[in-house]
């Protein structure tokens, strides 16, 4: 954020389930000064201990705890007449389980326009393995000065059936959609996978999920934040995209519970309404034997 200009993070959380901490990077190399506003779901501001922050050059300020109780979004603001940038991150934290996660001002971070369509491209309903039950929220601000509207739309059964809700929200409200399968097909029975297309009609907004799992005799919850992404970042005909740190656990070990390994699941969501053929290829080192290589797998 330069000077004059906002970063918007919804998706916070202080209350009795979970608190929030705000990370502000200078980035510029030059002095900035944050201002700090948060608001409630209604959209009215909540008084916090931390209204601004100053940032040297090229340091980070830690806010640990700084969203005060009841608010849900952020906007942090970098003062007129400041030399410096500056980026910005939360992460909000399970009281009980102590679980993280990191959310950001998405449609900045992916310069996405005002009036683009948002795609999260993965939202659950599901049981999984060792007794996980998986589900999403999404969380949808109006960041602006004026009301704002658009339509959500949920895709699922490999998006051959789909459900949809018209929102309108008065300026700096936040309507959070939690279970987002269940909000949305409350008919739905057993495991659902599907994703969101989020199109806006009016207004400004900020948009961001989460999908957690609660386990049995586990307390608190266990999850990712999921980023709403806008449809100028699909790849097209000929690019590519790259995913790094892809970990894969045998099923023996998933199943034995075997701490501090983790498996990864990939979704592919095809967001132009046009049929896409794509070619996977992993790449990984097998540790099976005492000498040891990269192998390759590759599928369309």
């Amino acid at each position: 954020a330069e000077a004059g200009s906002s970063l918007f993070i919804n998706g916070l959380k202080s209350d009795a389930t979970a608190r929030t901490n705000i990370f502000i990077q200078e980035t510029a190399g030059s002095d900035a000064t944050a201002d700090l506003l948060f608001y409630d779901a209604a959209g009215t501001v909540v008084p916090a201990a931390t209204s601004n922050a100053s940032l040297p050059p090229f340091q980070l300020v830690r806010l640990i705890d700084a969203v005060p109780p009841g608010a849900v979004s952020a906007k942090i603001s970098n003062r007129a007449g400041s030399s410096g940038r500056f980026s910005a991150y939360a992460t909000p934290i399970d009281q009980t389980s102590g679980d993280l996660w990191s959310i950001a001002d998405w449609k900045r971070l992916n310069a996405s326009l005002d009036d683009e369509t948002q795609v999260i491209p993965v939202v659950g309903k599901l049981y999984g393995v060792n007794g996980t039950y998986f589900r999403s929220d999404v969380s949808i601000t109006a960041t602006g000065s004026t009301p704002a509207a658009a339509t959500v739309k949920l895709f699922y059964d490999r998006g051959s059936r789909s459900a949809e809700t018209e929102i309108s929200l008065p300026a700096g409200e936040t309507r959070v959609l939690e279970d987002v399968i269940g909000t949305l097909s409350p008919t739905l029975t057993g495991s659902v996978v599907g994703y969101v297309v989020l199109t806006p009609s009016a207004g400004n907004l900020a948009v961001g999920s989460r999908t957690y799992a609660t386990q049995e005799g586990l307390p608190g919850t266990y999850g990712s934040a999921v980023p709403a992404l806008p449809l100028s970042r699909a790849i097209r005909l000929g690019q590519g995209k790259v995913l790094a740190g892809i970990d894969a656990t045998s099923d023996v070990t998933t199943n034995a519970r075997t701490a501090a390994t983790f498996r990864t699941n990939l979704f592919l969501v095809e967001a132009s309404g046009a049929p896409a053929k794509v070619r996977l290829t992993v790449v990984y080192a097998d540790r099976s034997q005492i000498a040891f290589g990269s192998r390759l797998i590759s599928k369309t």
